[in-house]
Formats: structure tokens, C-alpha cells, sequence
């Protein structure tokens, strides 16, 4: 039997983590005199923060060298980000799918030490985490997934993602996942075409407790 994963984005989807994420996004520009927006930051869920940050920088016109933009960002996610809290469901979700065999692994754009202190301190059982930064490119593109594929052994066709953004979303489907996305608050989708959407992790015990590669 082919070895299957539960491979889980973090912001969003683990990690109750958004509204962090979009203070710092919002006093990152405050200090600079300017003012972010519901479009942009939805827009920028998904690539890591040095790319984010080089986003930013370009769309406001922000002034420094960029090792320094991204210190002062990533300052203001740490002040934050510590005190999120795993979404509703998480822990069902990681037991229904170690009850089938499964690997768990974290694919973040996030840093390797903020998922790491997060996961930790939140008691998450988990195998691996693929962070932002390493792997060739970033979400959208594939790469995070198929290092995670790798270094846990499994198929992707055996195997399940959870994103919460387009842009994940991609990145899961093109590594050849069965992708589904989590959306708490419902509303329109407008990434491509997943095997489903749920309000609640738990809602996926069935697909990540059934055999990997098999049926339910």
C-alpha cells in the first residue's frame, strides 16, 4: 500500500492565525504612513513574508534596504503571532488521520522558527514542517508540496492537502494532491477547482481516516 500524507498549510488553516497576521500587516504600514486593504492582504496569503515584504515595499513605495524592511515586518508578526490559537477541529482532524496511517506534515510559507515555536507550544503531533524559504519557490508553485512528498516517503496520490488560500490551493494541486480547502466564514471561492470546501477541520475526519489510496 502507498503511504499517504495530511499535509496542512498553517496560517489560516492549523493556525488560527489571520487576524496576527493581518495586525502586523496593518502596523507594518501604519509605520510608514500608509494603509493596507482587504484585497491586498487576502492577496498576499500564501507567499513567504520576504516576498511579501518585497511586495509591499513596491505597492507603497516604502523606503530602506530590504534586510531591514523585513526585520521590522517580522518583528511585528512575533510580537503577535504566539498567541493564536489551533482552528476548531485540528486536533480530530491529525488523530482521524495517524488512525489511518497517515504522515502529518505543516507546509507554511511561514518561518521555520514561528512554525516551529507555534507547533510546539500548541502541542501539535506532527512529522515535519516545510517552511517558507525552503524550497525553490514558494506557493503557488509546487516545490513546498514535493519536498514534503519527499521527505516523508508518501505518494501524492495517496495523500491529502488542507489550504485556506488560492494561491496554497495551486501549489497543493499541481503537486498532485487531493486539495481541499477550509473556509469557516463559507462565501465565494475564487481559486481553482478542489475536491471540496468545509467549514471545520473535523468535517474531513472521513477523508483523512480512510486507508490512503483507498476509498472511504
Amino acid at each position: 500500500m502507498m503511504r499517504g500524507g495530511l499535509f496542512l498549510d498553517l496560517d489560516g488553516t492549523l493556525a488560527d492565525s489571520l487576524g496576527a497576521m493581518r495586525l502586523a500587516y496593518d502596523r507594518f504600514l501604519a509605520g510608514f504612513g500608509r494603509r493596507g486593504g482587504d484585497a491586498e492582504f487576502a492577496a498576499l496569503n500564501g507567499p513567504p513574508l520576504p516576498e511579501v515584504v518585497a511586495r509591499l515595499a513596491a505597492a507603497h513605495g516604502l523606503e530602506g534596504p530590504p534586510e531591514g524592511l523585513l526585520a521590522r515586518y517580522q518583528g511585528l508578526v512575533d510580537a503577535v503571532y504566539d498567541d493564536a490559537g489551533p482552528m476548531p477541529g485540528a486536533a480530530a482532524l491529525i488523530a482521524a488521520a495517524r488512525g489511518a496511517g497517515r504522515a502529518v506534515a505543516v507546509v507554511t510559507s511561514n518561518s521555520r522558527a514561528r512554525a516551529a515555536r507555534w507547533l510546539a507550544r500548541r502541542g501539535i503531533d506532527h512529522d515535519l514542517v516545510v517552511a517558507g524559504g525552503e524550497a525553490a519557490r514558494g506557493k503557488p508553485a509546487p516545490d513546498p508540496y514535493l519536498a514534503a512528498l519527499a521527505a516523508t516517503g508518501c505518494a501524492a496520490a495517496a495523500s491529502i492537502a488542507v489550504e485556506d488560500a488560492p494561491q496554497g490551493a495551486a501549489a497543493a494541486l499541481a503537486a498532485g494532491l487531493e486539495t481541499w480547502v477550509l473556509q469557516p466564514g463559507g462565501g465565494p471561492w475564487d481559486g481553482p477547482a478542489v475536491a471540496g470546501r468545509v467549514a471545520r477541520l473535523d468535517m474531513l475526519c472521513a477523508v483523512a481516516g480512510r486507508p490512503p489510496g483507498g476509498t472511504p
